[in-house]
């Protein structure tokens, strides 16, 4: 849904205007956005994101916080018609995202891993797509239907890491020269 959903036509264009871009992410819900004239202000920390520091753009599974206000007058989440949470995909750039060196699997640092966190960071509004309700243009080429999704997320990784090992075993290696 993310690639051909008619909210965020622009902002594909925009985002994958070079075919080498790289994204990664994590699709749960670990984040709030609060809407704010036209954007989202977006807060959140998520954790296990795969590839995220190789890549251009992250995606960050949020919590719209535009739903009827509780008893207390704090904002709640945006709702489906079956009561559950309207879970949304926020895509930020990740030269504003701070990153949490967390990933310390021995082998693996190439992967670019680690949990990453946004603060107040304001979004525009075409920037964001639920992952259940946003309307899908009719199936067609560049269609991905939301099974794949968790597919999609494996792809990502995969070109993240590939696009960055040089540089990460480089690092890694403490300065020593590859041959």
């Amino acid at each position: 849904p993310f690639y051909c959903n008619p909210f965020i036509l622009l902002a594909r264009a925009r985002i994958f205007a070079d075919p080498l871009t790289v994204t990664a992410g994590v699709f749960a819900p670990m984040g709030r956005a609060l809407p704010e004239d036209g954007h989202w202000r977006v807060r959140g920390c998520w954790g296990w994101g795969s590839g995220t520091r190789n890549a251009h753009w992250i995606f960050a599974g949020c919590l719209l916080m535009d739903g009827p206000p509780d008893a207390e007058g704090r904002p709640t989440p945006r709702r489906l018609p079956n009561g559950q949470p309207d879970v949304t995909m926020m895509i930020l750039p990740a030269k504003d995202v701070i990153f949490h060196d967390t990933w310390q699997a021995m082998g693996l640092c190439g992967t670019g891993s680690g949990d990453f966190e946004v603060r107040d960071l304001l979004i525009p509004h075409d920037h964001a797509v639920s992952l259940f309700s946003s309307p899908v243009l009719r199936p067609g080429a560049g269609w991905i239907g939301r099974r794949r999704l968790a597919a999609l997320q494996d792809d990502m990784v995969h070109r993240s890491s590939a696009s960055r090992m040089p540089e990460n075993c480089q690092r890694a290696a403490g300065g020593k020269k590859l041959r």
